[in-house]
């Protein structure tokens, strides 16, 4: 909903830096097209508010530690009155917010009883009154999704925090003696000393189709997401380099069902015997019929495809490794120096198998991949995204519940089944009928329409310049792909937009 850039020089003069600072703000105009602010920081640690991005004056030439400037699209309160960077009265404190904070009227009710008093209706101000009442602590106390920029003069940091899952983007790089924040990666890597490079972790994992595993790391090198549930601040006065310290104020670990309830010691023997008899076998068996009587298939498949498919897909997922030709396995062997550095084996403290795996698909991949491309869609047309299923508040809930609530007797989301009873005709719950929103074969006709674009695609001249990619065998991929040798449409279309991204950043 809004796009923040940000640059800090722990020494120098950021006032050379205002130059890189537009080319952020510029980048990242469809984020925020209803209003817009800066903000700059002298060495005094003073701070002033522009309209638009200050021109450097030559004449008289102002040494300054920080400068900043963020776009809005406006949500809570439409006034200009509303636009960021918020100051406070004093000129001591400023906000910028890139989210929503769903509980800000609450808050702000709070805040006036302990005096506190507000001039505009947005979010972004009871951010600004909160940080005055309860310090970094205040993080806590939201309920929503954010990336917050803030700026404290009378404790002389720059304290900067995100939410709980990640759902709001915050990057941030270290570059030579900058330290620096945007809300999209490019917008930071465009203006790093060198330009920008890939990525090589995340573009190699697109290229294969491989299920993305390094949410702490972006296509571009040297570019990082803030981690989710945490904070960090900086001192304002401090020249020495150093890469940020995150604090978190949230662990999605805490919150873990640790197996089923506490059982008698009767119950417990009784649980043992059965365990030594095999009731396990049974329970799977007793799961694999009821998928196939749910979904009306042979028990046969449903077994290959429970038993047999897993099993595949461990042992891909241990080699790390696509099945691709056209991608160098020895190129990807010498960048797993890169690969294991953006790599997290965190899969919480729950004695269940799938709450860990539910974990780290919420914590470390799946999820964060499919926030990144939620944002990207709904800020490329500067709309706003809402994920009631991603409140803290139901996360916290579905961990803390035991796995059986989940899924059981050949069904999915139980609990979410239960739920929707209440509110949706039975006939809907109880479809067993499911259908993908969107077919690849119904969008795109890609030998029809676009054979053309894929053929020039498959021939860019930047796959020559990539180690790990076999030029020659790429285009015999997609010529294969056109001349229906082969089906791996998928693929075809990830050789494509990953050959529009290299075009598009001049990578």
């Amino acid at each position: 909903m809004c796009g923040i850039s940000a640059i800090f020089r722990f020494e120098g003069d950021a006032g050379a830096d205002l130059a890189d600072l537009d080319l952020m703000h510029r980048a990242q105009r469809h984020r925020g097209p209803d209003g817009e602010g800066a903000l700059v920081i002298n060495q005094h640690l003073q701070g002033r508010r522009y309209e638009r991005l200050p021109v450097p004056n030559a004449e008289k030439p102002e040494q300054l530690r920080l400068v900043a400037a963020v776009r809005r699209l406006r949500i809570s309160d439409l006034r200009a009155l509303a636009d960021q960077p918020l100051v406070s009265r004093d000129w001591r404190h400023w906000v910028m917010l890139n989210g929503a904070i769903y509980n800000f009227r609450e808050l702000a009710a709070e805040l006036s009883a302990a005096g506190h008093r507000f001039h505009t209706g947005s979010d972004a101000e009871v951010v600004l009154q909160a940080y005055r009442q309860w310090g970094t602590s205040c993080f806590a106390r939201f309920n929503g999704m954010w990336a917050i920029l803030i700026v404290d003069l009378d404790r002389k940091v720059l304290v900067a925090s995100r939410d709980r899952i990640g759902i709001k983007p915050f990057y941030f790089a270290l570059d030579r003696t900058r330290l620096l924040f945007a809300s999209e990666p490019w917008a930071i890597a465009k203006v790093l000393a060198g330009g920008p490079a890939i990525g090589t972790t995340r573009f190699f994992e697109f290229l294969s189709g491989y299920p993305p595993q390094s949410a702490a790391l972006s296509s571009f090198r040297g570019v990082n997401p803030v981690p989710a549930g945490t904070w960090f601040e900086t001192d304002l006065r401090d020249a020495r380099v150093a890469e940020p310290r995150f604090r978190a104020y949230w662990d999605l670990a805490d919150y873990r069902c640790d197996g089923a309830p506490p059982m008698s010691f009767a119950d417990a023997a009784e649980r043992f015997r059965e365990l030594l008899l095999g009731l396990q076998i049974v329970d799977l068996a007793r799961q694999l019929r009821g998928i196939a009587r749910n979904y009306q298939r042979s028990y046969r498949d449903v077994a290959l495809s429970y038993l047999v498919g897993p099993l595949r897909r461990h042992l891909r997922k241990g080699r790390v490794l696509p099945s691709y030709s056209w991608l160098e396995r020895r190129a990807w062997d010498a960048a797993k120096t890169e690969c294991s550095s953006g790599r997290n084996a965190d899969r919480g403290r729950d004695r269940s198998l799938l709450n860990r795996m539910l974990y780290r698909e919420t914590r470390h991949t799946n999820v964060p991949a499919v926030l990144m491309y939620s944002d990207r869609n709904a800020m490329a047309h500067s709309v706003e995204a809402r994920f009631p299923y991603l409140d803290h508040r139901i996360v916290e809930l579905c961990f803390s519940l035991a796995a059986s609530y989940k899924v059981g007797f050949g069904r999915r989301k139980l609990l979410l089944f239960e739920t929707a009873k209440h509110y949706l005709p039975a006939r809907v719950v109880a479809s067993k009928e499911k259908r993908r929103f969107v077919l690849m074969s119904n969008w795109m006709p890609l030998r029809d329409k676009h054979a053309a674009a894929l053929r020039d695609a498959s021939r860019n001249t930047a796959w020559t310049k990539l180690a790990y990619v076999d030029a020659a065998k790429l285009r015999m991929f997609v010529d294969g792909y056109l001349a229906d040798r082969h089906q791996d449409g998928y693929a075809v279309w990830r050789i494509y937009t990953a050959s529009r991204w290299l075009e598009l950043f001049g990578l």
